[in-house]
């Protein structure tokens, strides 16, 4: 493993708001320093002009690695968002890398002994623990790369009490399976006849939880008391429809609508020819909806393009918003999502941009303020 020390994680700012919420919590407990700490699994370290671009490329120091209080990184036997990214950055680079990571050295003054409960609490504030591990030596960052064996398949014994046996997996398991959730199961394995599989139990309660969002936004709902007459899925829906719907009939009382214009500069994919300026612009035509259809633009959208940009011109309401969202859909059936990215460069405009390989998920922000 190789590690290498990066650039200051915190601005000076957030560095003064994370103080304040240690002091609040252990008296004189107090953040000097903090910068990010790369780990590459690698066969050997590179040398020569490739050490120098690998540095360059993580804005990493040439020099071994400052001691700390404590490192902060990815919990270990798991891969970060982060990392996935950046291998493939690396790997398009050129470098002979299997994997990198990121993690956050500490430097604390102040810090509770262990055995203080707000030693509990101030790590709370320095990493999250579903996400992040502490670690209190750079030799323990080796865990990251370690691969385990596969266990073996584990069969559940129901018995005479079927549902009293998947609770007990529930909990043992770590599952997370709602009761409705474990009485379907009960059932669907009585009907087959058989016991499940520790790994059948696991891959139920992944779908789901990869699914959740349909069962709760499609599921009904009540608020103080009163049921709602619509989904939190058709809420979103309906609130999106009316921004893509025609102007009210004012206009029919003389009063001209409005043209507004959005631009979407591409120039730099188009120039890399990375991406399809014609398939863009066909993709914005087909899925732009005008009274809540889409395709038939008529006289309400144009949208043209010019080497590089493409335009669109709205003579009734239209959400910039709404531009961005197609945009991020055609770049996930480009499958070019994991390379560029939608940003807001002006009052109307966005433009397309590569991923930094800085750039944090918003997942990977969750372990200070």
């Amino acid at each position: 493993m190789i590690a290498l020390d990066g650039q200051n994680a915190l601005s000076p700012f957030r560095l003064d708001r994370l103080n304040a919420r240690l002091d609040a919590l252990h008296r004189g407990a107090c953040v000097q320093a903090s910068w990010f700490v790369y780990f590459i699994d690698a066969d050997a370290a590179p040398e020569g002009e490739a050490r120098q671009r690998l540095l360059a490329v993580l804005e990493a120091k040439d020099a071994a690695p400052a001691p700390a209080t404590l490192w902060v990184g990815p919990r270990l036997g798991t891969i970060s968002p982060w990392s996935s990214k950046a291998t493939d950055i690396l790997h398009g680079a050129g470098f002979d890398v299997r994997r990198v990571e990121r993690g956050i050295a500490w430097q604390v003054v102040g810090l509770p002994e262990a055995d203080d409960p707000a030693h509990a609490a101030v790590l709370a504030v320095l990493h999250d623990a579903m996400t992040q591990s502490v670690l209190t030596s750079l030799d323990q960052a080796q865990g990251l790369f370690l691969a385990g064996t596969p266990g073996d398949l584990v069969h559940v014994t129901l018995g005479s009490d079927a549902r009293a046996a998947l609770a007990k997996a529930n909990a043992e398991l770590g599952l997370a399976l709602a009761e409705d959730e474990i009485d379907y199961l009960a059932k669907c394995y009585a009907e087959l006849g058989r016991d499940p599989t520790d790994a059948e139990l696991f891959m139920f309660a992944q779908a789901n939880s990869e699914h959740c969002r349909h069962k709760v936004f499609n599921a009904s709902w009540t608020l103080d008391g009163e049921e709602q007459d619509k989904s939190l899925f058709a809420m979103i829906k309906a609130a999106s429809s009316d921004t893509t719907k025609s102007p009210a009939k004012k206009s029919k009382k003389g009063k001209k609508a409005r043209s507004v214009r959005f631009t979407i500069d591409c120039t730099v994919p188009v120039d890399d020819h990375v991406l399809d300026l014609s398939s863009f612009v066909k993709f914005l035509h087909d899925r732009i909806k005008v009274n809540g259809k889409a395709g038939v633009l008529g006289d309400s959208v144009r949208i043209d393009s010019d080497k590089t940009k493409i335009n669109v011109d709205a003579k009734l309401p239209f959400s910039k918003r709404y531009l961005k969202y197609l945009s991020k859909k055609y770049l996930k059936k480009q499958q070019l999502r994991d390379w560029l990215h939608v940003i807001s460069n002006a009052k109307t405009s966005y433009e397309l941009r590569y991923y930094n390989i800085h750039d944090q998920d918003a997942g990977d922000r969750k372990s200070v303020v």
